[in-house]
């Protein structure tokens, strides 16, 4: 949760992809499991926890998936994602225990529901995403996405594999995330009928942040997808890739893709595994609730399977009949006779018109240099956005520790009576 999200994004770009996923799988899990615990121990929460839960999500929920959209690096991307969709899962507990407080079983059940099933589903589709950026980067050897692109032509399998995870994530059917969030959204709803104005203030609040929450993960992950797999190789190490044919790495990653689907189109099944959990925080039954609600679901999530099915048919029956009938051109280029690479989107440019509104909310760090003469010899732009909580809060606290430390560094002296002398003033001071 922010503010205590910064050692995240700094862990995984160093840690090896599959270590990632479990770290993002499994061990930052454990900060929910010890509120669910404490929910255990306490029963009832009070109110003010219930809505400072609440609160503090959707803070991290918009802050991780904002500073997202900013990254270059593949793996802080995913990183702050894992703050976001901590923050979703703090949203469900957090409508879960606004409904304990007012005595809303309704509330409380699909609102823990929704979290805790978020923690299953998290520990899915993200575990996908890095092990398809560990799969990226076992090729090309770089993080950096500004320099990829045009993967998808030889790396297939990780390409779909990589957009079936962004889908997922993105909270958007056929797949797992689509049926958490809901839940999530469905807890919020119901609470509104709670006659507390404050009650529908905070949930209104929410409902808006969830929907902003998983309008800017779509703008964050078509421009990851994008700028990796689809366009023109913007760099040699992109062009020079090989095929993504390894089994070991595959395999794996196709049974996480088809855990998500699982989910994601037959969510009543689902809903056993997370009835335990549920009922021991909230004392209430699953079963009380409505079937109708999950059989919606299954009939979005089914719907928009067959959709999927259908464009995939209609691409494959376009290949069969024009096979040996495509003519090859180049693109059009807007009248450039050479077109190339640097005509396309880049990661900065992409996001460029959200974040331009968004200015006080980041630290922008430029580094220019602007073209010289006619034909100029060099140029370049570079663009790094800092954590401003980081950047405006923590780094100072370091800088003022170090500072304060250095006025003793004379007592580090290396001189073994001195070491003793100062033990000697120190005994005599405590007796």
């Amino acid at each position: 949760f922010v503010p205590f999200h910064n050692w995240l994004p700094d862990a995984h770009p160093s840690a090896p992809s599959h270590v990632s996923g479990v770290m993002s799988g499994v061990m930052i899990k454990t900060g929910i499991y010890g509120i669910l615990r404490t929910l255990t121990f306490i029963g009832t929460p009070s109110k003010l926890v219930a809505y400072s839960v609440l609160l503090i999500s959707v803070i991290s929920a918009l802050y991780g998936v904002l500073y997202a959209i900013t990254q270059h690096d593949l793996k802080r991307l995913l990183a702050y994602h894992s703050i976001e969709n901590i923050g979703i899962i703090g949203i469900g507990l957090g409508t879960g225990m606004l409904g304990l407080a007012y005595h809303n079983a309704t509330v409380a059940l699909l609102g823990f529901a929704g979290g805790i099933l978020h923690i299953l589903n998290h520990s899915i589709f993200k575990e996908l995403l890095f092990l398809s950026a560990g799969s990226v980067y076992l090729k090309t050897h770089t993080k950096d996405v500004e320099i990829l692109g045009g993967l998808i032509k030889s790396m297939p399998q990780t390409g779909i594999l990589f957009l079936i995870g962004s889908i997922a994530i993105c909270g958007l059917p056929p797949f797992n995330g689509f049926i958490s969030e809901i839940l999530v959204y469905f807890g919020m709803f119901k609470g509104l009928a709670i006659n507390n104005f404050f009650v529908v203030l905070t949930l209104i609040f929410g409902i808006s942040a969830l929907a902003l929450v998983g309008t800017m993960a779509i703008l964050c992950f078509s421009k990851a997808f994008s700028i990796i797999f689809l366009g023109s190789p913007r760099s040699e190490i992109a062009e020079n890739v090989q095929c993504d044919n390894d089994k070991f790495i595959t395999i794996p990653m196709m049974f996480l893709a088809l855990l998500t689907l699982i989910i994601g189109v037959l969510p009543q099944h689902i809903f056993g595994l997370i009835q335990k959990p549920v009922s021991v925080v909230t004392g209430g039954n699953l079963a009380i609730l409505s079937t109708e609600p999950l059989e919606l679901l299954q009939t979005l999530s089914l719907y928009a399977l067959a959709f999927i099915l259908f464009v995939v048919v209609l691409i494959e029956l376009k290949l069969f009949l024009t096979k040996n009938k495509i003519k090859k051109y180049e693109t059009w280029g807007c009248g450039y006779n050479k077109p190339n690479s640097h005509m396309q989107y880049t990661a900065s440019s992409y996001a460029s018109p959200f974040l331009s509104a968004l200015k006080p909310l980041f630290k922008k760090v430029f580094d220019i240099e602007k073209p010289r003469k006619l034909f100029p010899k060099s140029a370049h732009f570079s663009l790094h956005i800092d954590d401003i909580e980081e950047a405006y809060l923590i780094d100072p606290i370091v800088k003022g520790d170090e500072w304060f430390l250095s006025k003793f560094e004379s007592l580090q002296s290396g001189n073994l009576q001195s070491y003793i002398k100062c033990g000697l003033i120190f005994l005599l001071i405590v007796v």
